[in-house]
This record gives C-alpha cells, structure tokens and sequence, in this order.
C-alpha cells in the first residue's frame, strides 16, 4: 500500500539528484547517543520487571488463535502466488526475461562465486569445491530456480508448492509442510526480485513466524487425527466427559491421565506476530509526513491512477474528494501512527489479569527513572532533529511543552490505577481507558475498514488481505472459539449442513488444556537479576568499543561474550534447581513453554530479534 502511495507522489517530488535531508547526516553521531540512551532505559525498565517480561514472551498459550490464523494466512500465500499466474514463465524460467546464469549473477552474485555455468570446457556446471558449497550456504537467497528454471522444472516446483501450502493450510503433517512451503515459496520469489514490492516482504515474514507456532495443534487434520486416535484408546477428554475437554491428571480411574483436545503451545510466535504488525503499521504511519497527507489528498491521488482502480472513480472523487476522502487520509494517517498503542493496551489489560505483586518502593521509582530517562532522549531527539526535517520553530517553548505533556500523561495514567475518575455510575479507570483508547475493539476495527476498503477499490494484490490475516493473532483462543462457534450458529440458522450439535445448541466452546496438570512446567527457575544488568554492561561495552576505536579483532565478539554469560548463567540455574519442587509457583498461572536451559535460548533469541525489528 505504501508503494501505491509512493507512486500518487512521485510526482509532486523534483529532487533530481539532491539527497533528501543530507543536514541530517551530520546529525548522525549526536542522535545516536541519544537513542543509546532510550535503548538503555527500556532494557533497564524490562529488567527491573523481568519476570513480566519472561511471562508476556515464555509461557504457553491456547492454540486456536494461531490455529486459525494458519488457515486464513495459508490461503492467501497460495493467492498471492497464485496472483502471478500470468507472468510465471516470463519472470522464473530461461525463457523469460533471465536464464538461470543471469539470475544468479544479478541477485545472488555473492552465493555463487564458486560455482561454473558449463559454458566452456574448463569450467564445469557445478560447484568447484566444498568452500563453493559453503559459500553458498551462507544465503541469504536460496532457490531450486537458480540450477534449474526450465518451464517443466518450474512448473514441478509451482505443484510442489501448491501441494506443500494446501497441505500447511489444512493443518496436515504442519510442520513439516510449514518449512516446505516457506522454502518453496521463497524459492519462487528469490529467483527474481523485479516484481517485488511489499507483499512479498510481508508474506515472507508473516509465514516466518507461523512456521516457528505449533499452528497444527488447533483446527487442523492434525489433531483430528490425533483426537480419533485417542479417543479409540480411550485417553481424550471430552466435552462431555472428566476435564470437559481440558485433560485430566493421572488417576486410579485413568492411570495414564486424558489428554485435552486442545494442547497448550508456546506463546512467543504469536506475540512477535502482534508486534510485527504493530510495528509495520506505526513505521508506515510515521513515514507518511509529506505535504500530501497533510494536506489530507493522499488518498484521492492513489484511488485516481489508472493502473490501480478496479472501477472508474473519477465522479465518486469529485464528490467526496474534498471532504470524506481528506477525512480518510488523516484517519488512515493517525491509525496507522498510533497503532502501537494497542499494544500497550494489550499488555496492561494482561498484567492486571495476571495479578502480579506490586513493585517495591525502590524498584518502583527506579522504574520511573527510566520512563524519565526515556522521555528525555525522546525529547532531544525532537530538539536535534526537528529543524533539518520541518519548519524551525521558537526553541524556547520546546521544553516546557514537552515536559508538560509528558508529566500530564503520567500523571493521567496514575490517577487512572490509583484514584479512578468517577463520572455519575461510570468508573474511568485503566481498564475503561485501555479498552476504549487503547483497545483491539477500536484499533483492529480501524484496520478491518481501512484495508477492507483498499482492497475492494483498488487492485494492488493480497498486501490488504496479508494485513487483515494479521490481526487474527490479537485474538485469545478462547475469543476466536467464540466468534467461530457464533458464525456457526448462524450458518445453521441458514440450513448448512454439517454443523455440530453443540454449536446449534449454543454450548460454550471447549476449554484449553488444564495450565495445572502434571506435566506443565511450573519450575521457580530464574536468572538472578544482577546477571540481567552484568549482561546489558557487557552489551553496552560493545556499543561503546565499536564507536570510540572499533578494534580490528572485531567488537562483536563482546556480545558473543555477553551471550557466553547470559547462556552459563541459565546453565549454572538449570543445575542448580534440579529436583526442586515444580510446585513451587502459582500452578493457576500460565505454565512455561520450557525449562531454564530453554527459556535462555528462546529469551535470547526473543531479544535479539526485537531489537533488530524496532531499531
């Protein structure tokens, strides 16, 4: 959508060969320091709430809000392949626009440096040796269609994916046709990147993230294979039955225990999911500073190009382009900057639901010290940075105004926990601020207009409908149960066949696994704080060593340090803690999607990547 927009600009742009905002380059080294500085305080903050932090990421979570998502998502990476049909030959195989040869030169020159074309006698098809072999495992690109891209080798490799994606769809052996079909599909778009836009970025990472969620344990052939099975055996807990659905503890009656239908599954996919979103929406919202959408005509200019609208638009434009459609474009504008805070609102509804114990008094103004330390390097990024981008403004009034919003906000948010506003019956506390202000019911509804629209005026392929799948995981299972259960309802209502009875009786959906039974982890296990803010030292040391000398032993091996120290410190706990009692925590509270050793790596990991998206 961004490229659509991108394009109705263009025009009104003459930059010829001027760099845009070059004053800023030399802004370069003061606004890093300044973003250091941010960056610092929210690890800070995340440490002093770290076991928030590690129940948000490392926890399990009911399966059927990836579940579904698997499905809508998986259809529409077959659509958007699919949307190609027309140019398949023309852009993937040797007799198109690149043979083989060309396509690696161009796009994977790197990969390929040891690999012979057979064009002579002296220089063999084929790899040359094992270092040419290793060359090109390093990637990025990988793609059967850089060996072979005959019209019949394309054509095997197109059913291969087709197969693979209907196969992940459905839910039938998951993960397994997950990677098979986000290899294949990457396989297709690497060999040639000319038709690239953001779809192809979006469904790429999207498809990521779903291959790494054990989608195949709700809505799937998979657990319905897996449920019949147990069921002959005996062994599944029923609707109707012990557990109502959600397992049942070994037992005299069931010495091997019932299993739910429902298995809980690790929550950190879905999560990076949301915020993948979150952050795909709040970029493009930032980004979208011209005159243009200031002037609220953005959309009129997209709606208007020839090669974009599915029907003529010209007489709807002169109607509404002044009014509905300028309203629009600053509608779209602010929602799309603003998204984040759906996410804040997510994770404060969460927090309070999760009841975790106050902070001490010590840990609490510490925590306030970051929020300050963050408001003030958010602050000077605006004083640096504001004249080389937009208008100057009177410098004096910067502060004060700043300052004052700032201690308005928290103060608002305080009284919001603390001492509610109280409006006749009405009490305007955080829950009514994060359910109304910051909530998926205002948010996602945007979203659900927003690109339902795009999409049924303009033809710009599936980036609406990959953006829309995305919102699926801001659901809970328990909620996409319940508006599945409620169409369902409807459906029969409507005389379709096949619906289950409970459905038409209006039984409540089934619960997910039971977070108590035995073989949850619920282990007390954690890295000692000390250890979190000796490896955020260890990090911060490389940041500074690469800026002041950048040694040529290579800086980053102090992060290879500091991760040696994080992964020792996990190893040292994980030891110590053998054979304590795992009932050692609130067994009502979500159990952890893995051991000491486990949640190290994957909070590793988790880390890593938030940092690499949010910078």
């Amino acid at each position: 959508m961004d490229s659509i927009f991108s394009y109705a600009l263009a025009g009104s742009l003459t930059l010829g060969d001027r760099i845009p905002n070059e004053e800023a380059l030399a802004l370069g080294p003061q606004v890093g320091w300044w973003l250091l500085l941010c960056a610092v305080c929210v690890a800070l903050m995340f440490i002093l709430q770290h076991d928030r932090w590690r129940r948000w990421w490392l926890t399990m979570d009911d399966p059927r809000s990836v579940g579904l998502f698997r499905i809508v998502f998986g259809f529409f990476v077959i659509c958007n392949v699919n949307g190609l049909w027309e140019y398949f030959e023309f852009l993937f195989t040797d007799e198109g626009i690149f043979t083989a040869d060309v396509a690696r030169w161009v796009f994977a020159r790197e990969q390929f440096v040891g690999f012979g074309d057979g064009f002579t006698p002296d220089e063999p098809w084929g790899f040359f040796d094992v270092h040419a072999i290793w060359q090109f495992l390093k990637g990025p690109k990988f793609s059967l269609l850089y060996f072979w891209d005959s019209p019949t080798a394309f054509w095997i490799h197109l059913w291969a994916f087709e197969i693979a994606a209907f196969s992940f769809m459905i839910g039938f052996r998951t993960r397994m046709m997950g990677v098979a079909t986000f290899f294949l599909m990457n396989s297709i778009f690497v060999r040639n990147h000319l038709f690239w836009e953001g779809t192809e970025l979006v469904f790429r990472v999207f498809l990521a993230y779903l291959v790494l969620a054990r989608s195949g344990h709700a809505y799937s052939v998979d657990n319905w294979l897996r449920c019949r099975k147990l069921r002959k055996q005996g062994r599944l807990s029923e609707r109707d039955g012990p557990g109502g659905g959600a397992g049942v503890a070994p037992s005299a009656e069931h010495p091997q225990g019932l299993e739910a239908v429902y298995r809980l599954i690790p929550v950190w996919p879905r999560r990076l999911l949301i915020l993948q979103l979150a952050t795909i929406y709040t970029y493009t919202g930032i980004v979208k500073n011209g005159t243009v959408w200031a002037r609220g005509d953005a959309f009129y200019y997209a709606l208007n190009m020839d090669h974009f609208y599915r029907f003529y638009p010209q007489q709807m434009s002169a109607l509404l382009g002044t009014t509905v459609f300028r309203v629009m474009t600053w509608v779209t504008h602010w929602w799309e900057a603003l998204f984040f805070v759906v996410v804040i609102g997510m994770v404060t509804r969460w927090a309070a639901a999760q009841g975790f114990a106050p902070l001490s008094r010590g840990r609490l103004w510490a925590v306030r010290a970051c929020w300050i330390g963050l408001a003030l390097g958010a602050g000077m990024l605006v004083w640096v940075t504001w004249d080389v981008h937009f208008s100057p403004f009177p410098r004096p009034w910067v502060w004060p105004v700043w300052i004052a919003l700032c201690g308005l906000l928290g103060w608002t948010w305080w009284r919001l926990g603390n001492r509610p506003f109280r409006v006749r019956s009405y009490l305007l506390d955080r829950e009514w601020f994060c359910k109304w202000f910051l909530g998926r019911r205002v948010w996602l509804f945007l979203a659900l207009v927003f690109q339902s629209h795009v999409f049924v005026m303009m033809n710009v392929g599936h980036f609406q409908t990959g953006m829309l799948a995305a919102c699926i995981p801001f659901l809970t299972g328990l909620e996409v149960a319940s508006i599945l259960r409620t169409l369902g309802r409807g459906l029969a209502r409507l005389k379709v066949p096949g619906i289950p009875a409970d459905v038409i009786r209006g039984a409540a959906p089934l619960p997910a696994e039971d977070p108590s039974l035995p073989h949850q982890r619920h282990d007390a296990s954690d890295l000692p704080q000390w250890s979190l803010f000796v490896a955020l030292a260890i990090f911060v040391t490389g940041v500074l060593v690469r800026v002041w000398c950048n040694p040529a032993w290579g800086w980053w091996k102090i992060w290879l340090v500091g991760l040696a120290f994080v992964l020792s410190m996990g190893a040292w706990v994980w030891w110590r803690g053998r054979g304590a009692d795992a009932q050692s925590t609130d067994r009502a509270r979500a159990p952890w999607a893995y051991g000491p050793i486990g949640r190290v790596l994957i909070g590793s990991l988790i880390v890593w990547h938030v940092t690499a998206v949010t910078r």
